[in-house]
């Protein structure tokens, strides 16, 4: 059985409305899913001004969410973030319990 270690994903939607914004949320949480990953919070940490423009967007919604996953998922997970479109900026950090 293949080890599971606790992440947090801390992300930027770009400047869409609400929905658009929490669509792209739901597409988030679904990717992890598929890549075998259990989300175990999720929150939105709402619609704010960026402190540097990132892809031609001075504003953004910020989410943050909390998942387990083997450690061999991550590249994976990093490469689907980084072609979605409206997912401008991200982190994913590994949580040491």
């Amino acid at each position: 059985m293949k080890k599971n270690n606790n992440y947090e994903l801390t992300y930027i939607v770009a400047d869409l409305s609400a929905d658009q914004a929490a669509k792209v949320h739901e597409d988030v949480k679904a990717m992890l899913t598929k890549r075998e990953a259990e989300v175990t919070a999720s929150e939105e940490w709402g619609h704010r001004k960026l402190f540097h423009e990132a892809k031609h967007n001075q504003r953004g919604h910020f989410y943050y969410v909390t998942f387990k996953v083997a450690p061999s998922a991550i590249n994976t997970i990093t490469a689907d973030l980084r072609v979605m479109p409206d997912v401008i900026k991200f982190m994913i950090s590994r949580v040491h319990s």
